[in-house]
């Protein structure tokens, strides 16, 4: 019995930790640093990149997005219009369209923009898959600009196996043009989805432990119920007055 619960518990652990974000691809911390790119248009004019795009890849697990964290790797320099990101498709070795659910999912201000950004929905990304996160700056309110920091490095880091960060795309008068050996530096969390066979898992741990308490609340109220009786015929009536609440659970 105590190597069954021993199980059980083990089971529904996995099943936490599984549900834990991992990073699902980010720039190595101390990459070089390669200049920056502007996101919006604050006095530039027309032609200059008002969008910038990071690809990125998944595993092979579909992911549930879970955050984007820039640090000190994107700031904002002027202007009062919001940052927003969005989730695209590729196409081709460019942004595509946006995914369902993923236009706008991140926003950003200057006094937000270095801190861990979350989701404004839930967006599910397929395993192996190539994904484009694009920002744009709102100019509504307004010429707005904020940077980017740029690394020459194509390296990256990944807790879950297969995911990548190719090099970068910027958008202009032109359409999306490719950076020359530079990439925007970001992390990109998100938790694994598990398979359905390990949901049948972690669901079957959970109906263990269910079980193992029903037992013991059985044995309890049994003896509740034994030490009732006996009280009823061996006891006076304060005792039996003190033993009826044990019993009461049981019913």
């Amino acid at each position: 019995m105590k190597k069954i619960r021993c199980m059980a518990a083990l089971m529904v652990c996995g099943g936490v930790l599984a549900a834990r974000a991992a990073l699902l691809a980010g720039t190595p911390e101390g990459a070089p640093y390669a200049g920056r790119v502007a996101i919006g248009d604050y006095g530039f004019g027309a032609g200059y990149p008002i969008l910038q795009a990071r690809p990125f890849g998944t595993g092979s697990q579909d992911c549930q997005l879970v955050s984007v964290w820039f640090g000190s790797q994107l700031y904002w320099e002027g202007g009062a219009g919001a940052l927003s990101l969005s989730i695209y498709a590729d196409s081709g070795g460019v942004p595509g369209s946006p995914v369902a659910g993923g236009l706008a999912l991140f926003s950003a201000s200057a006094a937000t923009v270095d801190q861990m950004l979350y989701p404004s929905s839930s967006l599910l990304l397929m395993a192996n898959t190539t994904y484009w996160l694009v920002a744009s700056a709102d100019q509504s309110q307004g010429a707005t600009r904020y940077w980017w920091n740029l690394t020459d490095s194509a390296l990256f880091e990944s807790a879950l196996p297969g995911a990548g960060l190719p090099l970068a795309r910027a958008n202009d008068a032109g359409g999306w043009a490719a950076y020359s050996g530079a990439s925007m530096q970001v992390a990109i969390q998100g938790t694994a989805v598990p398979e359905p066979a390990t949901l049948s898992f972690f669901g079957l741990g959970g109906i263990g432990t269910f079980l193992l308490r029903g037992k013991r609340r059985r044995r309890s109220c049994s003896g509740a119920v034994r030490s009732y009786e006996t009280l009823v015929y061996r006891t006076s009536f304060l005792e039996e007055e003190r033993a009826a609440p044990a019993l009461a659970e049981c019913h």
